[in-house]
């Protein structure tokens, strides 16, 4: 048990970095599409969380929380790369519902897996332990972010944070 918990800290500290890499630049790329199409293109993808929350966990009880967690994140890595290609108001409104729905998958599969790896007498302590590294990689990566947008264009970070979640993807597969 310690031993899939300490895997999948380490998978979710790289899925946390990727996120925090590209979140920024996410918000910025969407914000091209101008003020008011920024709070529409953030809500669809919020609904779609909400909407998908339910299934998701439904899902990751009858297939696995692992399968459900890689495969997500693996189409997470598609979504993101798919950004910068796209030239159409309705190509973002697609990427931004698809994004919902595996942000639903990760948050949903991803916290009944931590409660599956944790022992109930010390459960506060283990989850306040994983959320505190996975917040750390997500501030660094933003950090780092910040630094290396001088160097690179937008894009480049997109498929960065792709390559670094097919990776996280492959992390989360040692978790039994």
């Amino acid at each position: 048990m310690k031993q899939n918990y300490k895997h999948f800290i380490i998978a979710s500290s790289l899925y946390s970095f990727a996120v925090g890499f590209f979140s920024p630049f996410w918000v910025l790329y969407l914000s091209r599409s101008g003020a008011s199409q920024l709070g529409y293109l953030m809500g669809v993808s919020i609904l779609s969380t909400a909407i998908f929350s339910y299934l998701s966990g439904k899902y990751s009880d009858k297939i696995g929380r692992v399968p459900i967690l890689c495969g997500s994140w693996v189409m997470s890595a598609i979504v993101i790369s798919l950004y910068p290609a796209t030239y159409l108001p309705w190509h973002i409104y697609a990427l931004q519902v698809a994004s919902g729905i595996l942000i639903a998958v990760h948050q949903t599969a991803g916290t009944a897996l931590l409660g599956d790896l944790t022992l109930t007498e010390t459960r506060g302590s283990e989850v306040g332990k994983y959320h505190s590294i996975t917040s750390v990689f997500v501030g660094g990566a933003v950090i780092l972010g910040g630094v290396l947008a001088a160097y690179f264009p937008v894009e480049v970070f997109f498929y960065i944070t792709s390559a670094l979640l097919i990776i996280s993807s492959i992390f989360v597969l040692r978790v039994k």
